[in-house]
């Protein structure tokens, strides 16, 4: 009766026994469907890490099987996933990353119940590398950065088991491998961290089909194009006039009596190569105490059939190079389209979007959380020395709406004259009114409301001298009237704090804004911003304004712990160099070449391995031996193998200094007997 169970797998195959090396795999799988789980609302880490969890135990035991019911059904399995993963595409209803992520996520499962080989394991990194990846294209927060570093870790632990389970190399204790794994971590993030967030990265290209957006969004049964803020209705103002849920500026009227308490949460992310303001809507009409929009329901309705909106720039506008945002909705907001100035394409999940007569753009649906849309903008740069001579031209009957003014007082108008006089242009004057606000009064939230009767301007710029972003805008605004100039009061979003690490500007309630829109001839709309701190001068003629707020962010993460202390970023580089140096010390010792006499044992092993020897990293000599003499196939070489072995023995583990070098040419004939006699199927004698 033969002895060799016909289940068993076929010669050949390098089954992995090591429970280190697998229990890494696994960990790593877990920490990709983490990563996966992280940007995808919908899904759950639970079944997938349990299923792999089972399928990790599943293939260390029957790891010596043929499995061929399993496969069969795997196979059907995987074709099942394909299919609706491609379904979804096809019927658009998921996004292709996102359709990416659930097919490799549930290939990972169904082939995690068979993962017999080393080979089979290294496929399973790969995939969740690949699964890392494609998270790390759709996360937007630097929290992801956590699941990078202990993927990371698990990865190079997985890898460094697989070589010692492979090559028999000498296995260290969990400290060694401990402090080897994170000095080669801390090394290649302190070396290659700076290189990373200072590289120059490449402006996102316009050319291709399509730039991102969210799934479509069906049109409600009844089209409003109204402005609606549902979390400034929801909220409303408290006692004190402060309203807690929403922004007051997003909506067609605008009192200045109400205050705003800002929030700390991020609202939306907003992939953008230059820093801009993220504009929402204007208004025309100032009646001495708030703002409205004069003909709020006047629209245009823009439809498409194809996945962008089209729209001109307004008349006598003109643009200095077009610049792509994505913006990534991450709290409910009204049906305002955030967009730089001035927006020329928009990529919105609907069919139709409007365009007010203040050069807003609305939504027929409500922003939601996980909706996102792309902008293409072509905003105004100038240089401020032409500005500065071009004279003011006649204004069109359109430009007269932003000039009129309700009745202001002496001392606001004789103030405006004082600081204009020596302006010659449209742009000087409203330079000139933009530098004396920013630099005289200070911002102030908590500031008490007008007393009844009270002119907004005239109480902030001679009563009250401080106040907050809709004051400072209003100011400026009425105060460019009276100097002629056509302006309107804008309001949206600064363009919040950007992340080095992600690549976005993270935007939150409390970077909600006002600031202003001036007619400048020969230019168009301009913006200016006379709140103290603002990012005036970043709509200039600097082409590095990105470039130094990389450098910034990245500063305001790494100052507050060097700051002071400059032992402390010699002892980091000293402890990162010496880390890297023993990483490398270690690593070159591990990969030295093997002894002859453990390249001729290995040699016999994988021989026999052919003939159907479990080959398992983890039994010593003598118990490979008495697995091999179980095996019909090997009876035949079986004294010349016994005589290997107990030689092998004697020259790897002996006493004498010179065994090696003695026992070489020994062990090479006698693992060519052991070869032959297996080849011919009789004892040599």
């Amino acid at each position: 009766m033969s002895l060799v169970r016909r289940s068993a797998l076929p010669s050949g195959r390098e089954v992995e026994s090591s429970m280190r090396h697998r229990l890494a795999v696994w960990l790593n799988t877990a920490i990709a469907i983490i990563g996966y789980v992280s940007v995808d609302p919908d899904a759950t880490a639970t079944w997938p890490i349990a299923a792999t969890a089972v399928g990790a135990v599943f293939s260390h035991w029957r790891r010596e099987e043929r499995n061929l019911l399993v496969k069969w059904l795997l196979a059907v399995g995987m074709l099942y996933a394909l299919w609706l993963s491609l379904n979804n595409l096809i019927r658009g209803t998921i996004d292709p990353r996102l359709a990416l992520a659930q097919l490799l996520l549930y290939l990972q499962v169904l082939n995690g119940f068979d993962l017999p080989r080393r080979r089979n394991l290294r496929v399973a990194l790969l995939v969740a590398s690949i699964l890392m990846m494609v998270s790390a294209t759709m996360s937007r927060t630097a929290d992801f950065g956590i699941l990078v570093v202990a993927f990371a870790f698990t990865l190079v632990v997985a890898i460094f088991w697989g070589y010692v389970s492979e090559t028999g190399a000498k296995q260290p204790d969990w400290r060694q491998l401990l402090a080897v794994t994170l000095g080669t971590m801390l090394a290649t993030s302190a070396l290659g961290l700076p290189f990373f967030v200072f590289a120059p990265r490449k402006a996102r290209s316009l050319a291709g089909t399509s730039l991102p957006l969210s799934l479509g969004v069906p049109l409600p049964d009844m089209l409003d194009p109204r402005i609606r803020n549902p979390a400034l209705n929801a909220g409303g103002p408290t006692a004190n006039g402060q309203t807690h849920q929403g922004y007051a500026g997003f909506s067609e009227h605008l009192d200045l009596d109400t205050r705003m308490v800002p929030s700390n949460d991020v609202v939306m992310h907003v992939k953008c190569d230059r820093s801009q303001y993220w504009r929402a809507m204007a208004f025309d009409h100032y009646d001495g105490r708030g703002w409205s929009m004069s003909a709020p329901e006047a629209v245009q309705p823009v439809a498409t059939t194809a996945q962008s909106f089209r729209l001109p720039l307004p008349r006598g506008q003109h643009g200095s190079g077009k610049i792509v945002q994505t913006f990534y909705i991450e709290r409910d907001q009204g049906n305002l389209i955030f967009a730089a100035w001035a927006p020329t394409e928009v990529y919105f999940p609907t069919a139709l979007i409007w365009h007010d007569n203040y050069d807003g753009l609305r939504s027929p649906v409500a922003l939601q959380k996980d909706m996102y849309y792309s902008v293409v903008s072509d905003p105004p740069t100038f240089v401020r020395k032409a500005l500065m001579i071009q004279k003011a031209g006649k204004l069109t009957p359109d430009q007269l709406r932003y000039v009129a003014l309700p009745p202001v007082s002496d001392r606001t108008v004789r103030l405006t004259r004082e600081l204009t006089k020596d302006a010659k242009t449209p742009f000087g004057r409203m330079d000139a009114l933009q530098a004396y606000l920013a630099s005289t009064y200070p911002y102030k939230l908590d500031v008490p409301a007008a007393p009844v009767g009270a002119e907004w301007v005239d109480h902030f710029l001679f009563v009250q001298r401080a106040g907050f972003c809709e004051q400072f805008a209003t100011s400026l605004a009425v105060m460019g009237r009276v100097a002629g100039v056509p302006t309107r009061l804008v309001t949206g979003y600064a363009p919040g704090d950007y992340n080095a690490f992600t690549g976005y500007y993270e935007v939150r309630g409390r970077d909600a804004h006002a600031w202003v829109e001036a007619w400048i001839p020969h230019q168009g709309w301009v913006p200016f911003d006379a709140t103290p701190g603002s990012m005036v001068g970043e709509f200039a003629d600097s082409d590095d304004g990105h470039a130094r707020e990389v450098a910034r962010a990245f500063w305001n993460v790494v100052a507050p712990i060097f700051q002071g202390r400059p032992w402390a970023v010699a002892l980091v580089g000293a402890l990162a160099l010496a880390a890297l140096a023993w990483a490398v010390r270690f690593l070159l010792r591990l990969r030295k070449p093997p002894r002859p006499s453990t390249r001729a044992y290995r040699r016999v092993r994988r021989t026999l391995a052919k003939r159907g020897v479990p080959d398992r990293s983890s039994d010593s000599p003598r118990a490979w031996l008495e697995a091999a003499a179980t095996v019909p196939a090997v009876v035949p070489a079986l004294s010349a193998l016994e005589a290997f072995v107990a030689r092998y023995e004697a020259v790897r583990f002996g006493q004498a200094p010179d065994a090696e070098a003695a026992g070489r040419r020994e062990l090479a004939a006698l693992a060519r007997q052991v070869e032959r006699a297996l080849k011919t199927g009789q004892p040599r004698v």
